[in-house]
């Protein structure tokens, strides 16, 4: 289950009635890290010198529960929702076999990370993706490996709901959704075999924004008006 968060709320205390404005107020759910350590695996050999080996998992799933939009602040006019997410990852290696005489093997993987939000009412399925890619040589010397690979950082776009959905968000109560992860991992080896295992971390932020036109109240010139003209009055009734 996630926690959520006001990640920003823009508001102006004193509105001019007649003027047209939208105002927002945005919620963050964040997940993770989550971490996943992937099976040992095996690519490549001695007499398959080039080879590459590429596996899919189903990784996480979790509920994410953000408030619903409280009517007192005005009218809503729009729901959003946006997700972004930072990919970390590793992987060891081990020489299997060499393939030709002079014992050098090179290896490359990478590892991707897809991840979205759905099952929120009025959404289409909104994901996005990290790459994080690495790679090495392997030789007579050099027989065994723990690579880094470089973390990156990606983000979608802000998705709308169905403005036929915007009600299911107004009152008191929560609305909930799922976050999932997917990875696919690839290992590709050229001159002979390697075992390897590969590691991922992932840090992720669902955001909602709410788009609304707030519930006007007196400008200031207004209430200036009103002060001068209750003490007019009281003076008059002194007299």
């Amino acid at each position: 289950m996630s926690k959520f968060k006001i990640l920003a709320y823009s508001s102006i205390l004193l509105v001019v009635p007649t003027a047209a404005r939208a105002d927002f107020l945005v919620y963050q759910a964040q997940i993770g890290p989550a971490n996943v350590n992937y099976p040992t695996r095996t690519v490549g050999s001695n007499t398959n010198f080039a080879s590459s080996d590429i596996v899919n998992y189903n990784v996480a799933s979790s509920t994410i529960t953000f408030p619903k939009f409280d009517p007192s602040l005005g009218t809503l006019t729009g729901v959003e929702f946006q997700i972004d997410g930072t990919a970390a990852s590793a992987y060891a290696n081990q020489v299997l076999a060499f393939g030709t005489s002079f014992n050098i093997v090179g290896f490359n993987g990478n590892l991707t990370q897809t991840y979205g939000v759905s099952s929120f009412p009025g959404l289409s399925l909104l994901t996005t993706s990290t790459v994080n890619n690495g790679s090495n040589t392997l030789t007579a010397s050099v027989q065994s490996a723990t690579v880094q690979m470089p973390a990156v950082t990606n983000s979608s776009a802000y998705v709308a709901v169905a403005p036929s959905s915007l009600s299911t968000y107004i009152g008191s109560g929560t609305v909930s959704g799922v976050w999932t992860l997917s990875t696919r991992t690839e290992a590709t080896t050229s001159n002979g075999g390697v075992i390897y295992n590969m590691a991922s971390s992932l840090l992720s932020n669902v955001r909602q924004r709410y788009t609304f036109t707030p519930t006007p109240v007196p400008e200031p010139a207004s209430i200036v008006a009103i002060g001068v003209g209750l003490g007019c009055l009281l003076r008059r009734r002194k007299h």
